[in-house]
């Protein structure tokens, strides 16, 4: 995996070893000052200088600076971007469902938006979110994992932290026909969450979604419950670009 963006010093030497290399090639044959005319290596001499020829053009003999080796290496500051940098996946869909199947299942309109309730109380009347995703092509060969960040929340029962269960679902719910279905499947952990910030979690019953792991097959579609834990608890989050439940992959 590559590292995060950095700013790179190169030290980059300024020499001129092969200048000199080729301009002393062959003294022997080099004509000397005074002269004009050319030799076979393609120097080129008259009364003031000395030139040679690497096929590309001309070069005067006297460039002693180059050579000079007080000159000091110079540093170049090279920003490199980062290749993989951490994205996300947003919900295709959010259900507002019924925790006591009492209404039916309501699909959010639109999915993003500035307030999402979670919520359950000891009445039993409460309302779980289901959150299905759909995962695109740049996902592929990437690790993904599951996030909550709550921003600016309207409402927050707890203090700093509320619980909410996180389960998949064991197929795809949805919003029409009269539909009450959660489909609740397999616990995937429980959160700590805050009431700004993102979600810890408090426990991982897999590590599947919990950590970084390989994502799905691109074109895959997961569903995922969040329920309150507990009773006369809840809060509430924007879903929207940045926060909100969602897949982040790299």
């Amino acid at each position: 995996m590559l590292p995060k963006a950095s700013t790179l010093l190169l030290a980059l030497t300024a020499i001129a070893s092969a200048a000199e290399a080729n301009r002393d090639h062959d003294d022997d044959h080099r004509p000397g000052h005074g002269d004009r005319g050319r030799d076979r290596d393609g120097w080129l001499s008259d009364d003031d200088n000395a030139y040679w020829s690497d096929g590309g053009g001309w070069w005067n003999d006297d460039l002693d600076g180059l050579n000079n080796p007080s000159i000091p290496p110079f540093t170049l500051p090279i920003t490199i971007p980062d290749l993989f940098p951490v994205r996300e996946v947003q919900p295709r869909t959010v259900i507002a469902h019924s925790a006591n199947n009492r209404w039916d299942n309501q699909c959010t309109n639109p999915v993003l938006n500035e307030r999402n309730y979670v919520y359950q109380y000891s009445t039993g009347f409460g309302q779980t979110l289901l959150h299905i995703f759909q995962f695109p092509e740049e996902v592929r060969g990437r690790t993904c994992w599951l996030e909550l960040h709550v921003q600016n929340p309207t409402w927050n029962t707890a203090s700093p932290t509320v619980q909410v269960n996180v389960f998949r679902t064991t197929q795809l719910p949805i919003c029409t026909g009269r539909s009450r279905q959660n489909f609740r499947g397999a616990s995937v952990g429980r959160l700590n969450v805050p009431t700004n910030g993102i979600a810890l979690w408090a426990r991982t019953d897999t590590a599947e979604w919990t950590s970084k792991r390989p994502c799905p097959v691109p074109g895959t579609e997961v569903g995922f419950e969040f329920a309150i834990e507990g009773t006369n608890a809840g809060f509430s989050y924007p879903q929207r670009t940045g926060v909100g439940v969602r897949v982040l992959y790299e």
